[in-house]
């Protein structure tokens, strides 16, 4: 029971970095609140969670700092202080049987593909500019917005079978948004251009040099936030399943959860909800699970994210490369790309041994456990192998972690079903959803957190918080630039 003058209520669902950095905002912008955080795993951290592999750390995807925002370098700079280190990036791409610098060069692809092929690609982007110019070639996907900048040759070779082993997609059913989002290399003429002219202005990188680490893992960021949102005064649940949201009208009055540590159904009173849950599954499971046939269901149920399958394999050697990140675009091997996690931070790793990860997806929604673990970290290391990167006799144990709903998969059409799904938000008087999965919006680590900041600035400032989400906030985030 609240009494009338107690302090509101606020749960934030998820304790991710959104969800951490929403709560620990609350708690200091001075207003007046009680903030519950209930997650679902075991500790806080969400994807920004490390792990440990006989006694070598990597984190759960190939985390580094940096932003566009300059509103969140300062914030970067102010929390992690001397935790920070900037590290000097160096990647590579496996095509054509070899490594090659990421984004390779002209020169690079020269003496990987031959005079001929390179002679192909450049026809192949000079006709896909005439039909451009032509009004052909619409941007209406993936597959026509790539084959304008690059032309169809060079997206054959590079760009397309990536997205069929990344997206499990055809390039014609994966939506223009990915496009405009991720792909910020720009075209032939740009990565010319930036050999030719390397400085870059903060800001307008098209690929980063330069990056910040968290020293000791992302983790420590996450402990971080986590730190300051009970040191303010917030309480957060671990091991909490939510399995309702009550609502009177327009308003959620109360949040039904199972605490699997006690194996009791609690219930909270709320006055605001902030939830950072997948948004499919926020509204089909929680929200209006008694409307199956209803198109708001179906739009739920339409929308789905990719899995990450991470196979972490300790091999006996001090290091296998000075990369940060190895893509693999081709079609074989078949990963996505691999991080060595002592070239963030050296103190992950030990002399004599290091820790790589190997990343690939899938559609299923695989947990932290499969049966067919030990089947995919062999094949893996296979494929890794093959690369002569490392000899399968030089790993001495495989690990496999899970994410079940890492990347918001934008199939064409995606947008229609993400709006029914937002028209139906807005009527929600108390809630916001926000984060990469809440927004169904893949974006990196340092606007995640701008979402929870701005999220927690429009409960504090604005008279109807969740009209002002939309209203300002959501097309701000539209805007965001995902450098590699």
């Amino acid at each position: 029971m609240r009494f009338p003058h107690s302090p509101p209520t606020i749960v934030v669902l998820g304790a991710g970095l959104a969800g951490l950095s929403v709560a620990r905002t609350l708690l200091e912008q001075g207003r007046p609140c009680q903030v519950i955080v209930l997650e679902r795993e075991a500790r806080p951290g969400g994807m920004a969670r490390s792990v440990e592999v006989e006694g070598l750390v990597s984190d759960l995807g190939p985390h580094r700092l940096y932003s566009a925002l300059p509103e969140m370098r300062t914030w970067f700079q102010r929390e992690l202080g001397d935790s920070l280190l900037c590290v000097e990036r160096s990647s590579r791409m496996f095509a054509q049987g070899q490594y090659l610098r990421y984004p390779p060069s002209p020169r690079e692809l020269l003496s990987a593909y031959g005079l001929f092929k390179m002679g192909h690609f450049a026809a192949g982007a000079a006709a896909a500019r005439f039909r451009a110019l032509l009004g052909g070639l619409e941007p209406d996907s993936f597959a026509t917005v790539m084959e304008r900048r690059f032309g169809r040759p060079l997206c054959e070779a590079l760009v397309f079978p990536y997205i069929r082993k990344t997206w499990k997609l055809e390039p014609e059913q994966v939506s223009a948004r990915a496009a405009q989002a991720r792909a910020t290399m720009g075209g032939v003429l740009r990565m010319v251009r930036r050999l030719i002219h390397p400085h870059e202005e903060p800001g307008q990188e098209t690929t980063l040099r330069q990056f910040q680490y968290v020293r000791g893992g992302i983790e420590r960021l996450a402990e971080h936030l986590t730190r300051g949102v009970e040191r303010l005064g917030g309480r957060i649940v671990c091991h909490a399943d939510v399995q309702r949201l009550e609502r009177d009208g327009q308003r959620i009055r109360r949040i039904h959860f199972l605490n699997r540590v006690t194996g009791q159904n609690e219930t909270l009173d709320c006055d605001f909800v902030f939830s950072t849950l997948p948004l499919p599954a926020l509204m089909r499971d929680l929200i209006v699970p008694r409307f199956k046939s209803s198109d708001l269901y179906h739009a739920a149920q339409t929308l789905r994210f990719l899995a990450a399958r991470l196979v972490f394999a300790v091999v006996r050697r001090s290091r296998l490369s000075p990369d940060h990140w190895l893509y693999f675009p081709e079609a074989r091997p078949a990963l996505n790309r691999a991080y060595e996690s002592r070239n963030f931070d050296a103190s992950l790793g030990r002399e004599g041994r290091t820790l790589i990860c190997l990343e690939g997806t899938s559609l299923k929604n695989f947990g932290d456990t499969h049966p067919d673990d030990s089947n995919l970290a062999g094949s893996f290391v296979r494929e890794i192998a093959s690369t002569g990167l490392l000899q399968e006799s030089e790993v001495e144990i495989t690990q496999v972690e899970g994410l079940s709903e890492a990347y918001p998969l934008y199939e064409i059409g995606y947008e229609r079903h993400l709006a029914v799904l937002e028209t139906h938000l807005r009527r929600i008087e108390n809630l916001i959803s926000l984060g990469r999965q809440g927004l169904f919006h893949h974006n990196n680590m340092d606007h995640t957190i701008f979402t929870g900041l701005r999220a927690a600035r429009c409960w504090t400032e604005e008279q109807n918080p969740t009209a002002a989400w939309f209203e300002k906030e959501i097309p701000r985030f539209a805007q965001f630039r995902i450098v590699d």
